[in-house]
């Protein structure tokens, strides 16, 4: 290919890099970054639909930089990925898993005090 059509390449699908992908999630998200599911799916679909491998790079580093920000990245992004595929909610799936574990450690927390005290008393 020569630099000419390299040039226009780079016009027509632009480059992006990581950084520039995490900014433009950033920009782009007028919800909360911590469960972006919904646009990470659209990100998913466009990626699943191109057969062009410069978009389908760029639409990953989209989606990896989107799913940094999301409270579920503690999943590997594989699983984040099939998940979303699959219609689920991965960051809200993270959420309640959050909140339930807190819960629980909350209660335990509770619990050991009561014990303290019952022992304190005797």
């Amino acid at each position: 290919m020569s630099s000419h059509e390299e040039d226009i390449k780079q016009v027509v699908y632009g480059s992006i890099s990581p950084e520039e992908a995490r900014e433009l999630v950033l920009e782009a998200l007028d919800c909360d970054q911590s469960h972006p599911d919904k646009f990470v799916k659209l990100l998913v679909i466009l990626s699943d639909m191109t057969h062009d491998n410069d978009l389908q790079l760029a639409l990953h580093y989209l989606i990896r930089a989107t799913y940094e920000g999301s409270i579920a990245h503690s999943m590997a992004i594989d699983e984040y990925e099939a998940r979303v595929r699959e219609g689920r909610e991965p960051a809200r799936e993270a959420t309640k898993k959050y909140q339930k574990r807190r819960v629980n450690d909350e209660r335990e927390s509770e619990t050991g005090k009561k014990e303290k005290r019952k022992r304190k008393k005797r």
